[in-house]
C-alpha cells in the first residue's frame, strides 16, 4: 500500500468536501438572505448554486435594492434580547404586544381638583 498516495487522496477529498459545504453554504445563506428581505429565496439559491462566485457578488450588490422586512427585523430585537436577558420569548412578545398601561393619577392633583369643585358646588 502506497501510503503517501493514501494522503493524497485524503487531501483531495478534504479539499473537495469543503468546497463542497461552503458551495451549498453560500447557496443557503443566500436563501435566507432574500427570504429575510421578501426576495425570492428559492431562485437566489438555486442561481447560488448555478454560478459560485458570480452570483454572490450580483446578490450582495442586489440584495441592497431592498431592506430587511419590519417583522423580522422586530424577530431578531426580540431573539437578541431573549439571549442577553434570558427571559423566554413568548414574555417578551406579550410585553411587546400588550397595550401600554396607562401612569397612575397624582393624588394630589386629584385631591385639589375635588376640594376645587366642592368649592364650586357649595360656592365658598
Amino acid at each position: 500500500m502506497n501510503w503517501d498516495q493514501v494522503l493524497k487522496n485524503i487531501g483531495a477529498l478534504s479539499g473537495f468536501s469543503v468546497l463542497i459545504i461552503v458551495w451549498l453554504g453560500q447557496a443557503l445563506w443566500m436563501r435566507i438572505e432574500a427570504d429575510k428581505r421578501g426576495m425570492w429565496g428559492w431562485v437566489w439559491a438555486f442561481i447560488g448554486i448555478l454560478t459560485p462566485p458570480f452570483g454572490l457578488f450580483f446578490f450582495l450588490f442586489w440584495r441592497l435594492r431592498s431592506p430587511v422586512r419590519p417583522e423580522v427585523s422586530e424577530r431578531d430585537e426580540v431573539m437578541e434580547e431573549t439571549s442577553r436577558t434570558k427571559r423566554p420569548f413568548y414574555e417578551i412578545m406579550a410585553d411587546k404586544t400588550a397595550p401600554p398601561t396607562p401612569e397612575p393619577p397624582n393624588q394630589a392633583e386629584n385631591i385639589k381638583a375635588a376640594l376645587e369643585a366642592e368649592e364650586r358646588r357649595y360656592g365658598k
